[in-house]
């Protein structure tokens, strides 16, 4: 320990006696180490940090698809739905949600403004585990037919539109002419995809279900414990033959070769991000190779400089290794630093980026500076402070 505080010390003096060298070599560093560290709290934050719902491994989407149709991914219609509900084996949970509506906000003190607007069963949010940060979700009685005029609130459209007023609950807007209730604000990091400002019911008739051929409505399952996934997909290969069977000129063989399956929940979100981001991770993992390689060449300028003083040390008993620790604990020095420097420099450019991506870009505001991120830039630091601390 007395060896490895010493060695920090005479490195630490060593960089303040050439601070132009060290300067640059920070720098250098931290551009490359803070590139990484973002893009990696980009990767962390879309692809490999668990959804913010409960049990998130467990959801899944359910899709139809439409083979002689051409059609791989298609949603799902109301009577597909019920069909679903009815012929369950292997999901705990069913709900369904519609997207990209569209409709006129009201308010009593102000402008019409034009919001996006989303459509949800009752069971969905209390499924996924999402609790309001204001209010509640939609009880089941809201979620009927001509009695569906209850909204619940986007963290953003709270924030822009009512002043984060904590006293929004039970107040009234009216959206295209028609007053709604407000029963709840969603929190912040709550995304099913496409963002929308708010979210009504549903309001289902499972009496009088819309046309089978009116495919719109997004489905998510959660598995019951105990089964797996090649259970469930089994059951819906089977459930997706009876109607095949049962309806034949919409489904069967000659008409569309209609079949059922599921993508987990999480790769329906971001699994089309994912190839780009891993290629984005390797662009700048490259950057930071050349910045190492730029200050291995530093180093090895200054190692020339540095010759006699080395030599002296070697004649009065400091061994080759005892040499190369002490460089290596100046160019540890340096990487920590711009390990530091990098993580500042991360920062600001992730609030560069989440200004500059589209606002519906899958989980954008769950990317930040967590400690899988300030640990990936504490070993990136480290390996490389070895790795261009031997190149003298």
């Amino acid at each position: 320990m007395q060896t490895l505080l010493h060695d920090l010390r005479h490195g630490l003096r060593v960089l303040a006696k050439s601070p132009s060298f060290t300067i640059v070599a920070v720098l250098t560093l931290a551009l490359g180490i803070g590139a990484n560290s973002a893009i990696f709290s980009v990767v962390n934050g879309v692809l490999l940090r668990p959804l913010a719902y409960k049990d998130s491994a467990s959801l899944f989407n359910i899709w139809g698809k439409f083979e002689k149709d051409g059609i791989p991914q298609n949603w799902i219609s109301e009577p597909e739905y019920w069909d679903l509900l009815q012929h369950n084996e292997s999901f705990s949970h069913i709900a369904a949600f519609s997207l990209g509506g569209r409709a006129n906000l009201t308010r009593a003190d102000g402008p019409p403004v034009q919001v996006s607007e989303a459509s949800a069963a009752a069971e969905l949010l209390p499924m996924l585990g999402i609790t309001p940060i204001l209010g509640r979700t939609f009880a089941p009685d809201e979620d009927q037919p001509g009695h569906s005029h209850y909204a619940l609130l986007s963290y953003s459209l709270w924030l822009s539109q009512f002043a984060a007023d904590r006293n929004i609950v039970s107040k009234s807007v009216q959206l295209d002419g028609v007053p709604y209730l407000i029963v709840g604000v969603l929190p912040k990091q709550c995304s099913l995809g496409g963002k929308p400002d708010l979210w009504v019911p549903l309001g289902l008739d499972r009496v009088k279900p819309g046309d089978r051929g009116s495919h719109y409505l997004h489905v998510v399952a959660r598995l019951k414990p105990g089964v797996d996934s090649v259970q469930a997909s089994s059951a819906l290969i089977r459930l997706a033959a009876d109607l095949r069977r049962t309806y034949p000129d919409m489904y069967g063989p000659e008409a569309a070769n209609f079949d059922l399956y599921m993508r987990p929940t999480k790769d329906q979100l971001v699994g089309r991000l994912r190839s780009a981001l891993l290629v984005l991770l390797g662009a700048v993992a490259f950057v930071l190779l050349i910045a190492c390689a730029n200050v291995g060449n530093l180093l090895l300028v200054r190692a020339s400089a540095r010759e006699k003083e080395l030599a002296i040390r070697a004649a009065l008993g400091a061994g080759r290794a005892r040499l190369t620790r002490q460089l290596l604990t100046e160019s540890l020095l340096l990487a920590l630093g711009g390990g530091l420097l990098g993580l500042v420099l991360a920062y600001w450019g992730l609030d560069g980026l989440r200004a500059i991506v589209p606002a519906n870009t899958p989980r954008i505001d769950e990317v930040y500076l967590d400690p899988a991120v300030l640990a990936f830039t504490f070993v990136i630091s480290l390996l490389t402070g070895v790795f261009f601390g031997l190149v003298p």
